[in-house]
């Protein structure tokens, strides 16, 4: 990839290495997880940020969607947005679908947790809620037998907003005792986390600044409640 670079970043080098820097690490990690020839992996990577460049090098700084934006180039170039199906053989998982609600997450979380749990669990289908208030509405509106509703809920929460969402979570743990909730976070303080678990929340994740320790623990978290436990009216076969 670096040694073409040179021929499209123009006289703008040391900008499109930072650029270049922060972004392909994270994509070679998940172009790798598709088990593509190397060849193939390495032509997806450089075409993607040969398209991108010549946008972003017109901008002053790249947006929060820039990685989201990326990925989906990728997905253009080649790259499976799902595992290959010669992944899921001798696969103990469920074979049916499980349903995974995501609220209040940025693009970029959103894109790195569908990719996440999609390695987890290929077969699993993701909802996308822009708020946490619109959560419970969402909930009250779909069967508890509908393929629709959630299996495990994931929402995002930060301090500024935490005193506004907890009447909301709070309906959801009274209203949906087995539905597992597990909140996203910036905040290290940890006091959201005893208040989340005062509510009944099963688990509480401190989202890491750094792209990779994020990565980490996104997969962690999809391999718990996608591969080791069971989820609620999900049969193991």
């Amino acid at each position: 990839m670096t040694r073409h670079a040179n021929e499209w970043s123009g006289s703008n080098q040391q900008t499109f290495s930072r650029f270049y820097d922060t972004y392909a690490p994270k994509l070679w990690g998940l172009i790798l997880r598709a088990k593509l020839p190397t060849s193939r992996s390495e032509r997806i990577l450089s075409s993607t940020f040969k398209k991108a460049w010549p946008q972003l090098s017109q901008q002053t700084s790249t947006s929060a969607s820039t990685f989201t934006w990326l990925l989906t180039l990728a997905y253009g170039e080649g790259l499976p947005p799902i595992q290959p199906a010669e992944l899921m053989k001798n696969d103990n998982r469920s074979s049916q679908p499980v349903y995974v609600l995501l609220a209040g997450c940025c693009p970029d979380d959103q894109a790195l947790l569908a990719q996440s749990l999609k390695t987890s669990m290929p077969q699993i289908e993701i909802g996308f809620i822009p708020t946490v208030n619109q959560t419970l509405q969402h909930l009250q509106n779909t069967s508890l037998e509908s393929r629709k509703f959630p299996r495990l809920l994931l929402l995002n929460v930060e301090r500024a907003d935490g005193q506004s969402n907890w009447p909301i979570l709070q309906q959801i743990k009274v209203s949906y005792r087995q539905l597992p909730i597990v909140l996203i976070s910036t905040d290290q303080q940890g006091e959201l986390a005893l208040q989340a678990y005062d509510l009944g929340v099963n688990s509480f994740l401190v989202k890491s600044l750094d792209l990779d320790e994020w990565q980490k623990k996104l997969d962690a978290l999809a391999d718990y409640w996608l591969s080791i436990v069971t989820l609620p009216n999900q049969q193991k076969s």
